[in-house]
Formats: structure tokens, C-alpha cells, sequence
């Protein structure tokens, strides 16, 4: 009884720090302290996945040895035919062997794990699912103190994500009044000068030659200086001189460049 308070108190006091909880100055892993956290205090990997697959939060205390497995937490997502797996547990699935599909551990490296054991739990907030709280362990399987303490930090960290969910939300919509400012603030010369650069960018980040955009599309260069100036003073980009090479680009969000392609391709 005195073990299970004692980690209890732990949980409490981790998931009582705002800091812990939630780093939204990590913007790829803003769960990352409470997973490291978490891993000790119930001595398993851990690892929060919100509801799409995307990884916000690791705490590895034994090293997979897996390549792919290792590509996966680099891009922090999770593969499809994984997430097929998690949709459809429904509530808490403790102890599944490394021999079975939904297990967190690589199935090449079955031998070496075989006494690995993987609990999964989802995460809901008002009958929505969020995400799942995901620990594997070896050589010891989760006992009711762990079932009730992995349970106990998945309802807050749910809740943490419906937050997470609803300040990406704010951003998106930050992202678009401020991005449709700036191009309201374009004259007509100035929006046509851009469209040969926005129309068809695939990534955040493109390389242009004002001079030869000009030259192709008869338009002076002071007109591209220009239009990327008041782009970039309204904050939805980022550019730098490359010297005889031209002009770096970067769009500071997906979000923006979605808004800037879908404008100048009128």
C-alpha cells in the first residue's frame, strides 16, 4: 500500500507541474518531460501518441535496437498499420507479449524481447479519443498499482491534449487572419509578382532568383523586393540573401503556405 502512495504522490506532484505537463516551447514533443518522468516512476518505455498517430511525448528507459523503430520516433509518428492496431482497443489491454501484433516492441527483435510485455491506454476526454498512453516493459509484467497509476496519469494527460488540440486550433486560426492580412496589403503588380513563387511551393523552405522571376515574368525586381518585404515584416516569413545564389524563403507554418498557395493559385 505504502509503494502504491508513494508513486501516487509522485504522479500527483509531476502532473501538477504546468512545466511537466505541457511544453508548448517544444512544439514537437510537448510531452516529452512528463514521458521521461512517467518511465521512471512506473520503470517502463513510455510513450503518448495523440489520436492520429503523431508521437508527443517518449520516455525510453530500454533501448529498442531497431532501426525502423527508431525511424519511427524521428519523425514521431507512428505507422499506419500500428494505429490500426491501437483503434480498435476500446479501453485498457495490459500485458500483451511480444509475440502478439499490438506489442510496442520491433518484432524483429523478438528474441531479445520476448519477455517484453505492452500496455496501451487510450485516452478519452467526454467520449472523445485523444490519444493513448503507451508502456512497454521486459521482464516484469504490469501489476494492478501500475493498471491504476498509468490509468490515473492518462485522464489528465487527455485532458492536457483536448488543450494542446484547442490552442493548434487558436494558432490555425492566428495563422490565417494574419497571413490574409498581408496579402490584402499587396497592391495588384505586387500580388501577381508573387504568385509564380507561392502557387506551386511544395515545402517551408524554396530558393528564388528575383532577377530571373522578373525577367520571365516582365516585371522589375523592386516589385518582388517589395511584395517579400511586406510578407515578411507581417511575420508569415522568413527570408535571407544567398549572395549570386538568390533569395532563401521559408514559410513559417504549413498552415500559412496552405493559405498562400490556395490565394495566388486564383
Amino acid at each position: 500500500m505504502e509503494s502504491i502512495l508513494n508513486k501516487f504522490r509522485q504522479v500527483t506532484v509531476l502532473l501538477q507541474d504546468e512545466r511537466t505537463i505541457i511544453d508548448e516551447m517544444v512544439e514537437e514533443l510537448p510531452f516529452q518531460h512528463l514521458a521521461t518522468a512517467l518511465s521512471e516512476i512506473v520503470d517502463s518505455n513510455v510513450y503518448i501518441a495523440d489520436a492520429t498517430g503523431v508521437i508527443v511525448g517518449i520516455g525510453e528507459r530500454y533501448p529498442m535496437h531497431s532501426s525502423r523503430f527508431s525511424g519511427y520516433l524521428e519523425q514521431k509518428h507512428f505507422p499506419q498499420f500500428y494505429m490500426d492496431y491501437l483503434d480498435v482497443v476500446k479501453d485498457t489491454q495490459a500485458n500483451i507479449s511480444a509475440y502478439q501484433d499490438a506489442t510496442i516492441f520491433p518484432v524483429e527483435n523478438t528474441e531479445m524481447f520476448g519477455d517484453g510485455v505492452t500496455t496501451i491506454v487510450p485516452m478519452y476526454v467526454s467520449g472523445l479519443r485523444l490519444g493513448y498512453l503507451i508502456l512497454g516493459r521486459i521482464g516484469k509484467e504490469f501489476d494492478t498499482e501500475d493498471l491504476i497509476l498509468s490509468e490515473y496519469s492518462a485522464t489528465v494527460v487527455g485532458i492536457e491534449l483536448m488543450h494542446l488540440v484547442h490552442l493548434k486550433d487558436q494558432e490555425k486560426v492566428r495563422d490565417y487572419e494574419k497571413t490574409k492580412l498581408a496579402i490584402n496589403s499587396l497592391s495588384y503588380s505586387e500580388t501577381e509578382a508573387m504568385k509564380p513563387i507561392f502557387s506551386d511551393m511544395t515545402t517551408l523552405k524554396t530558393r528564388i532568383t528575383a532577377s530571373k522571376i522578373a525577367e520571365e515574368y516582365h516585371i522589375t525586381r523592386s516589385i518582388i523586393v517589395n511584395a517579400l518585404r511586406k510578407l515578411e515584416s507581417s511575420g508569415i516569413i522568413k527570408t535571407q540573401s544567398l549572395g549570386m545564389k538568390g533569395t532563401l524563403i521559408e514559410v513559417k507554418s504549413k498552415g500559412i503556405l496552405d493559405t498562400l498557395k490556395k490565394f495566388f493559385k486564383q
